[in-house]
């Protein structure tokens, strides 16, 4: 009887137990669980945070106004693009190189990571009724860090330039800084290089004179669209039917690196830094050098070799040379 009754409350005790247990959830089975759940982003390890949303960048309007540039050649010929665009996006595609001389008068629009860029007229100076007014010349497309240029209506000169790829680079937040209409490459200027055929240039040449402490000199002005005189060249000395030094005086041609005449040495030196600085012993004239360039400066020195730092940073820039 005794051990009847004790296994009897040993049963009961038990169920008691039993129904005192708190109630464990599926998704707080385990400590680890719980932990992780209290934890706030700053609390969770580097990396478990809670992953942002995805957006994709898109540039506004207000980062495609500036200049972009383009060059491109094949044998010899070549060809410099400028696109200029103001804060409404309206501006001047200059195409200037070998038989070419176009001024676009352009609009841009933007979808997303796009640019448009559309024809809507042409410039008084432009040589080249085409292509056809409202065409899509390009659109430009920023993607993975780089500028894309999709050709449209305007093909590039070079073949193998026409596809989908980099191509125009952007040198400037501010469009119109250049006032550009005049581009000097290089290897050409309004179309014309050395080694070219003098007589394939005739729509832009005037035979002249010029008169020099060395002598007389058979040149060839060159004038823009306008007939207005922007430099001159002279005939290659080994074969006078060719094209030899050409010179730029107009103040509204620029070199690729920006350089024009009026400018300073100053300027100078600060956009460019492997250049040398000789005298003449003849005529004294003074100039800079670099690359197929010459900067005629403002100054008088009689001795090839000189202390270039003894020259002022404001002495002007009187004329630019290209040389073959």
């Amino acid at each position: 009887m005794n051990r009847l009754l004790s296994f009897s409350f040993f049963c009961l005790l038990s169920l008691l137990l039993t129904n005192c247990q708190p109630t464990v959830s599926p998704a707080e089975n385990t400590d680890t669980t719980v932990a992780e759940d209290n934890q706030t982003d700053e609390m969770k390890p580097a990396g478990q945070n809670n992953p942002p949303s995805k957006a994709t960048k898109t540039l506004t309007t207000a980062s495609w106004p500036g200049t972009y540039l383009f060059n491109e050649d094949a044998g010899g010929n070549v060809w410099g693009y400028e696109l200029q665009l103001d804060e409404k996006l309206q501006g001047t595609l200059y195409v200037d190189g070998f038989q070419t001389m176009q001024r676009l008068k352009v609009a841009g629009t933007t979808n997303g990571n796009t640019l448009k860029v559309r024809l809507v007229g042409y410039d008084k100076d432009n040589l080249f009724e085409q292509p056809a007014i409202g065409s899509e010349l390009f659109m430009l497309e920023q993607k993975d860090q780089q500028l894309i240029t999709h050709w449209g209506s305007l093909e590039p000169n070079v073949t193998a330039n026409n596809n989908v790829g980099p191509a125009f680079t952007k040198v400037r937040e501010e469009a119109g800084t250049t006032n550009n209409k005049l581009l000097i490459t290089r290897k050409a200027f309004m179309g014309i290089q050395p080694g070219d055929k003098i007589t394939d240039h005739q729509a832009y040449l005037k035979k002249d004179l010029l008169q020099t402490g060395d002598g007389d000199f058979e040149i060839f002005q060159i004038n823009d669209p306008k007939g207005t005189s922007v430099g001159y060249l002279h005939p290659d000395p080994n074969d006078e039917q060719l094209v030899g030094m050409i010179v730029v005086t107009s103040p509204e041609a620029k070199t690729e690196d920006g350089l024009s005449v009026g400018m300073t040495l100053g300027d100078l030196r600060g956009k460019l830094t492997d250049y040398e600085i000789h005298g003449s012993e003849i005529e004294g004239y003074t100039a800079a050098y670099h690359g197929p360039f010459s900067y005629q400066l403002d100054s008088r020195n009689w001795e090839y070799d000189l202390d270039a730092s003894a020259i002022a940073d404001d002495v002007k820039i009187l004329e630019i040379t290209l040389r073959d």
